[in-house]
């Protein structure tokens, strides 16, 4: 987590394409001002 909070409000956007539950919140605070995260990741369903 420290190296997230490095990364605080330094990028315009964050393209997420990991495809199970996870958290965003470290995501969000490495977001600039008025930045993107895009979320891409496909949930395969349990019986895959």
């Amino acid at each position: 987590m420290q190296q997230m909070a490095a990364q605080t409000g330094r990028f315009d956007l964050i393209l997420d394409t990991v495809g199970a539950p996870h958290a965003l919140e470290p995501y969000l605070g490495a977001l600039a001002i008025d930045g993107t995260l895009c979320l891409v990741g496909i949930r395969l369903s349990r019986g895959a």
